[in-house]
């Protein structure tokens, strides 16, 4: 998973079992399929991954939270792509166009360092957290 936040230091959030108040982010899930067994996994080499691909999956969704920690805005993609040019031990680098809607069409790069602590923090719903 790759996350794009409006504020720094989130690895280190994650560590101390904090969330930030009136955050904003982006969450990039990407996953590799073993159409013969069924079972996914994370990215081992670069490729390119699509929202609506078969093996080479993308999920992306933008979130808001306010002054509570509390979700106030949820949006998954429609479409795009995630093209993965780097990865080595869950640090990916990478260049990402989606689109969100009819309307909102965000495009950029990343290069993000591994933080083992990330999966249970951006998928929301599933974990408690101190705010602030």
């Amino acid at each position: 998973m790759v996350v794009i936040a409006a504020a720094g230091g989130q690895c280190g959030d994650l560590a101390a079992n904090r969330k930030p108040k009136n955050l904003l982010y982006m969450a990039i899930t990407l996953a590799d399929l073993d159409y013969t067994t069924g079972a996914t996994a994370a990215p081992t080499s670069p490729g390119t991954y699509g929202v609506s691909g078969a093996f080479k999956k993308a999920d992306i969704s933008f979130t808001a939270t306010d002054g509570q920690c509390t979700v106030t805005q949820l949006v998954y993609s429609v479409d795009g792509t995630v093209t993965l040019t780097s990865v080595s031990n869950g640090a990916y680098v990478g260049t990402f166009d989606v689109h969100f809607g009819n309307v909102d069409h965000v495009a950029g790069s990343f290069s993000a360092t591994a933080c083992s602590q990330i999966t249970p923090y951006y998928i929301p719903f599933t974990a408690t957290w101190i705010c602030g």
